[in-house]
């Protein structure tokens, strides 16, 4: 390392003081990301905002899966310093998040179930999924696409809520690896089972573990958040355009800072329907199911 930096004419205190002084969520954990649905019709990701689609729509009462296809990250939200230090073949950890508004009760909400406080009042808010790890990779290099598809990560009845959707990724060291790896395995599996299953206590208890975990990662491992928010197709008056929760293949993709326009022309060629992969950097690809 330090022969790489004595090549790179570097000196090492001037290294460590722009690392000191720029914060990684300065150089990889703030950005912009976007959510945009495949339109099957035109074979391309629909426009930013769109009107509701009746056919697709997720109604009041339907049971849905939220499924994770592909994730890709290309490690552009490192800092120089981080970069340097990197192991690019370390584990990643995806943490997700879920909060749900109703509207009309002012109520945040985010798990289907009986909640102890009294949910008929107005502002009533109950144990969110937050930060609950979904999916744990195999050493990987950077731009390598997950081992799994059609992973269920989150499934609900729909009440006509707003839903928003926060994955998280970040990199386990080999250090946290040793120490963390068997508890951040049974964690995965139980949240496969009871993401299905409508489990309120058994999810609480993994979302409590999830935060506590991502939670003591170091401030250097967090790589890089997606965020989006769907809106209930009912919700609306009229044919307003929006973003909304539908049945399809929903891809989120992130930049870093000020880098200027999502192209979403071009990465419709990155898109296989049949596969349900997207080859773009820092990209998620989630599919909405509904379920009989």
């Amino acid at each position: 390392m330090k022969a790489a930096m004595k090549a790179l004419n570097i000196p090492i205190l001037a290294l460590i003081s722009s690392c000191s002084s720029v914060g990684t969520e300065d150089t990889r954990y703030v950005g912009f990301s976007e959510a945009r649905y495949w339109d099957v019709k035109t074979t391309k990701f629909k426009d930013r905002f769109w009107s509701p689609s009746t056919a697709d729509c997720i109604v009041k009462d339907d049971q849905f899966d939220i499924r994770l296809q592909s994730l890709k990250m290309n490690q552009e939200f490192e800092g120089f310093w981080e970069k340097l230090t990197s192991d690019s073949g370390n584990e990643l950890g995806v943490f997700l998040t879920v909060n749900k508004t109703k509207i009309g009760t002012n109520a945040t909400v985010a798990q289907v179930g009986t909640a102890t406080a009294d949910t008929s009042k107005p502002g009533t808010v109950i144990s969110p999924i937050e930060r609950r790890l979904v999916y744990m990779t195999d050493s990987r290099l950077k731009n390598v696409d997950i081992n799994a598809a059609n992973l269920p990560i989150y499934s609900d009845v729909y009440d006509g809520s707003d839903y928003k959707l926060t994955l998280e990724v970040i990199e386990f060291d080999a250090d946290n690896m040793k120490k963390y790896a068997s508890i951040a395995k049974e964690m995965i599996k139980a949240a496969q089972e009871s993401g299905i299953s409508y489990n309120p206590p058994f999810s609480s208890l993994l979302t409590n573990v999830g935060t506590a975990l991502f939670n003591h990662v170091a401030r250097d491992d967090k790589v890089i958040s997606y965020e989006t928010q769907l809106l209930g197709c009912q919700s609306i008056v009229g044919n307003e355009r929006s973003v909304y929760l539908e049945r399809g293949d929903l891809a989120i993709v992130r930049v870093a800072q000020d880098p200027g326009r999502i192209e979403w022309g071009p990465l419709g060629k990155k898109f296989d329907p049949a596969t349900k992969r997207l080859s773009s950097k820092s990209s998620v690809l989630l599919s909405i199911v509904k379920r009989q």
